[in-house]
């Protein structure tokens, strides 16, 4: 399964979190997303592509974002408190 937009994020966060359980390698292919100002805290980007996305005041509080790609993503003004951004 693939992820090629933000439509399984429009459900929130938990609903996504849920999905991303049961799909844990599900690739999330989300370059060029535009999810800026959204409410993102806690949500498992783990291993995403998000290559140019624009995550502009975006809160990823708490988000997980290990392994995740984001060449030329804009972060401007993201809070990332306590985000975990490993590798």
């Amino acid at each position: 399964m693939l992820v090629d937009d933000v439509g399984q994020l429009d459900d929130g966060v938990e609903a996504f979190n849920r999905w991303r359980g049961e799909h844990p390698d599900a690739p999330l292919e989300l370059t060029d997303a535009d999810l800026s100002g959204r409410d993102l805290r806690g949500v498992d980007l783990t291993g995403a592509k998000l290559t140019r996305a624009d995550m502009a005041g975006s809160d990823l509080s708490h988000a997980i974002l290990d392994d995740a790609s984001a060449e030329d993503a804009d972060f401007t003004g993201a809070r990332m408190h306590a985000a975990s951004l490993q590798r």
